[in-house]
């Protein structure tokens, strides 16, 4: 038994000492990384396209780092952490005017604002002003804890039976006597057959905190009444998506659109581009290999309308990270008159530590690394706390390296069969050589 579990030891030496050996040309394909010159040893690089696109898994473990030399250098890859930063809040509203009755006393007396003061007192076009073509709200904000406004959310009580579109213009202010106009947009609702679609959001542009939202709506139907608004806000100015776009080849069967991203991109979104108006749901599959059955990845509504010089879509599809490279899109009815389908992804970010600098090479597409060690991405932190500076690093062209590995479609990866095998026939040797020795030795005695 001992001899057993010595032998497993240096099975597990040996393929130790294989990943410690190995050099570039052992992967499929290699990128050429350039830095500028520093005396910070830590170093970074977004990962281009090509690397999901050749790399063996889509767990990116068979990424490496070679320093100048050809040596092997600690290196990890960090993965985005995409998390949003917006809540959402229900704020009090109230209506000031509408084209049926004047309720501008109620809103005085529900918001406790003097409404007529604030009419008396605005240096610019008054948004309050009677008109029989608006309808106006004042949206009470003093107790929303958002820093930054990025987006208004509106619903209605609906007349199923109709579409309709409404420009919308939105002011803001502090005291209700300065009014700034933030923007001009469009609220809609669109009827296509079976199918309902609602354009029911206002952007803010990041509207810094503030008191008082106005909204002036033309031409907003008689019988839509706005029951609820909500304010989707942050305490950050800037938005954390940073998701790279992909054009993709698609083509059409069975009344579906069919693609394959030629790769194992962490796709987290869909985009489409449409030549004619469209209403209808849509949804969306993925699926590891030809073979493989289809996985349900998401549903929504996209549509597509244009009514004189307005033109409102909902082209775009977001749901959880998906590495698949085959997908399949249908929809409820005839299918959209689509001119163009990008995929949208999250890059990784490839960290490594490096006493030279370089130019370095990445390597990537070898089946036989199916791990990562933590050791770089613990080595990498110690020193980020000592010293802050990171190195841009840039990549080169792609070279097709080859060497003597047997690339395969990273879509499907190779049996695990092939090794549980020899390690049962290397455990049968060792064990029917323990045998033979014993037995010898009964004999000699």
């Amino acid at each position: 038994m001992k001899k057993i579990i010595l032998g497993f030891f240096c099975l597990i030496l040996c393929s130790q000492l294989f990943s410690a050996s190995l050099i570039a040309s052992d992967f499929g394909y290699n990128i050429e990384l350039t830095v500028n010159h520093s005396q910070s040893p830590l170093y970074q690089l977004t990962l281009p396209p090509s690397v999901y696109a050749h790399v063996a898994y889509a767990s990116l473990s068979d990424v490496r780092v070679f320093s100048p030399q050809g040596n092997l250098i600690p290196a990890f890859i960090s993965h985005p952490k995409v998390h949003t930063t917006q809540k959402q809040y229900p704020v009090p509203f109230s209506v000031i005017n509408n084209p049926k009755t004047d309720l501008a006393e109620k809103a005085s007396l529900a918001l406790h604002v003097n409404i007529q003061l604030a009419k008396t007192q605005m240096n610019i076009e008054n948004p309050l002003v009677k008109n029989p073509n608006h309808w106006i709200y004042i949206i009470d904000l003093k107790k929303t804890p958002a820093t930054y406004l990025k987006t208004l959310i509106l619903n209605w009580k609906m007349d199923k039976t109709i579409s309709w579109m409404s420009a919308v213009q939105v002011y803001s202010s502090n005291d209700l006597t300065q009014w700034t106009l933030q923007n001009t947009a469009t609220i809609a609702q669109f009827k296509q057959d079976n199918n309902l679609a609602l354009h029911n959001m206002i952007p803010l542009n990041n509207i810094n905190k503030t008191h008082y939202l106005i909204l002036k709506f033309t031409n907003l139907p008689l019988n839509i009444h706005i029951r609820t608004m909500h304010i989707l806000g942050s305490q950050q100015e800037k938005s954390n998506d940073k998701r790279q776009p992909i054009n993709v080849t698609f083509t059409t069967k069975n009344n579906a659109y069919f693609f394959n991203s030629e790769g194992v991109y962490p796709i987290s979104q869909l985009r489409f581009a449409m030549a004619t108006p469209f209403v209808g749901k849509i949804k969306i599959y993925s699926r590891a290999n030809s073979q493989a059955p289809w996985k349900f990845v998401a549903k929504s509504t996209l549509f597509s309308f244009k009514k004189g010089n307005i033109s409102i879509n909902q082209q775009s599809i977001e749901f959880p990270t998906d590495t698949n490279p085959y997908w399949k899109i249908t929809t409820n009815n005839e299918m959209p008159d689509l001119t163009n389908i990008q995929f949208a992804y999250y890059p990784d970010t490839l960290k490594f530590v490096a006493n030279t600098n370089g130019p370095f090479t990445l390597a990537f597409g070898n089946y036989t690394l199916t791990s990562q060690t933590d050791a770089a991405q613990e080595l990498y932190s110690k020193l980020a706390m000592q010293q802050p500076d990171i190195n841009q690093a840039a990549a080169g062209s792609l070279t097709r390296v080859l060497g003597n590995v047997m690339l395969q479609s990273p879509a499907v990866p190779p049996s695990k069969l092939p090794y549980i095998l020899w390690a049962i026939l290397i455990i049968g040797i060792l064990i029917l050589i323990l045998m033979v020795t014993s037995l010898l030795r009964r004999l000699n005695s």
